[in-house]
């Protein structure tokens, strides 16, 4: 039985590379040709799509070399003044704004802090603690929180300085 499905299984495989074989010469040479009849409505002068210009490919070497009058700093600097001059764009009110955001992240940070202090002195003072000790990440011993509040002292005053620092790039921008 095995015997006889053989030759139909090889005719079967010879039959698909034919066909096969016949599609690929059809494909080809319906692109190469010319329509054979051309109907009188038709446009019969097809031009073919014009050739693209490859697109500049930027290597490191390439950007090493830019200066401001290259082509590529030319497009974003025009980009940016573009931005710039639309009405009702004010650099200043943005940078304000985002400075305002940054204080206010700040501040909740310190609030944490100061929570966080308050807790460990709480605890230093004798009082009784809700939460079981958790382990230092700051290095030290569990056990010591007196020097677990010396560093978040440490950490708010560090807050602070950026606070105040930003609160100075504001007034510079609104003089």
């Amino acid at each position: 039985m095995s015997c006889s499905r053989a030759p139909l299984f090889a005719a079967t495989l010879l039959s698909w590379a034919l066909a096969a074989t016949c599609f690929a010469q059809q494909d080809s040479a319906s692109g190469s040709s010319a329509p054979a009849q051309v109907s009188p409505g038709t446009n019969t002068t097809a031009s073919p799509p014009a050739p693209q210009e490859p697109k500049k490919v930027w290597t490191n070497d390439d950007l090493a070399g830019l200066t401001r009058n290259s082509p590529a700093s030319k497009t974003a600097n025009s980009n940016a003044t573009a931005r710039r001059s639309k009405p009702g764009y004010d650099s200043s009110e943005n940078l304000v704004r985002s400075y305002r955001a940054q204080i206010d992240i700040l501040q909740k940070q310190i609030a944490d802090v100061d929570k966080q202090i308050a807790d460990l002195q709480a605890a230093v003072s004798g009082k009784i603690v809700d939460e079981p000790r958790k382990y230092n990440p700051w290095g030290g011993r569990i056990g010591d929180w007196n020097a677990q509040v010396e560093q978040l002292q440490k950490k708010r005053q560090n807050l602070q300085g950026q606070i105040d620092s930003l609160e100075k790039k504001i007034r510079q921008v609104n003089r």
